[in-house]
């Protein structure tokens, strides 16, 4: 699942059908602030939702989508495994794989970054050596 296709994920409209209700109006303007990139916003916003009611399982997708945006995959994919299958079914499998592979890659690089430093450190220490 590619970045374009989990932004999808979060509708642009509310589907509730409370949808004027302040639930309803705060979901919405939730979502506003997701597709203006204001990821860190709008999980605010999903998360005083998901405070009221748990099972609002738009709000738990869209508050999972922003952590995800944020790079904070393993809460993404805690909050998208709380989320009801039935509704989203046929895109939690993909998402969750993509947290997963977005998780790795970055404890790839944080790997090789250490490795890196290790290896400037080595060279450092036999450059002071080799001159002393």
């Amino acid at each position: 699942m590619k970045d374009a296709d989990i932004i999808n994920l979060v509708p642009v409209k509310t589907t509730v059908k409370d949808y004027y209700s302040t639930a309803g109006r705060k979901l919405q303007q939730a979502h506003d602030l997701f597709h203006q990139d204001e990821f860190e916003q709008a999980s605010y916003l999903y998360r005083d939702l998901l405070m009221q009611r748990v099972d609002y399982n738009e709000a738990g997708l869209g508050l999972s989508v922003c952590y995800y945006f944020m790079k904070q995959y393993d809460e993404a994919a805690s909050i998208a495994t709380s989320i009801s299958r039935f509704s989203y079914n046929d895109h939690l499998s993909s998402f969750l794989d993509a947290c997963e592979r977005a998780a790795r890659e970055v404890e790839k690089n944080k790997t090789s970054t250490s490795e890196s430093k290790q290896l400037q450190k080595n060279e450092i220490l036999q450059t002071n050596c080799n001159n002393a």
